[in-house]
């Protein structure tokens, strides 16, 4: 049984070629992301995203292909992780990859044509600055930037170090946090529910 690989990594297997063994092994550091989490914020319809690394990230380039990088794959449509995130389901990509050439994220729809930088995916939809404090990158993201209508959404997340995979996980914003100004008026309904609950039993 033959199998091909998926246009985004086969658009990789060129760059990586070029670039040399001896200094892939040299640069190697077993880069990977040790904790990540993503916000989802109703009211100014954003989710912001973060994600530590077990260092601090070089996003350096050698002959055009970044040693160091980090993907999201989002399926707006659905919050199930109970199964794989499939290629055609995917609406947008956020592209750590990219992150030495424009020094801002880059998000792409899933599908067309994006160019030579693409990686197979499809054009910009969207680019959004990040924060990188220590080992931790952040970044908030509109709604429609990453192809989303409700704040529910699932992703994938996965680390490259030299090429390979070297941690992945798949997530979703099934428990969405509220606005801090709505836990303070539950807290208080239920102060006041209770008051006069012991106030009717005495």
């Amino acid at each position: 049984m033959s199998y091909r690989l998926p246009r985004p990594l086969r658009c990789l297997l060129p760059a990586l070629m070029l670039i040399s063994p001896a200094l892939l092994k040299a640069e190697s550091q077993d880069f990977r992301f040790i904790a990540q989490s993503v916000t989802v914020d109703p009211a100014a319809r954003t989710a912001t995203f973060s994600v530590t690394f077990s260092q601090p990230p070089s996003f350096t380039a050698v002959d055009g292909t970044q040693l160091e990088s980090f993907q999201y794959e989002i399926d707006a449509d659905s919050e199930d992780t109970s199964t794989p995130i499939a290629f055609n389901t995917i609406d947008s990509v956020v592209r750590g990859a990219e992150i030495f050439e424009a020094n801002t994220l880059r998000i792409r729809d899933a599908q067309g044509d994006g160019g030579p930088s693409a990686g197979g995916w499809g054009p910009v939809r969207a680019t959004v600055p990040f924060a990188l404090v220590d080992d931790t990158l952040t970044f908030t993201a509109n709604w429609n930037d990453i192809g989303d209508q409700d704040g529910k959404f699932r992703y994938r997340l996965f680390t490259t170090d030299v090429g390979s995979i070297t941690a992945d996980t798949e997530a979703s914003t099934a428990a969405i946090p509220l606005p801090a100004g709505v836990w303070t008026g539950l807290i208080t309904l239920g102060a006041i529910g209770i008051f006069f609950e012991i106030q009717r039993r005495m």
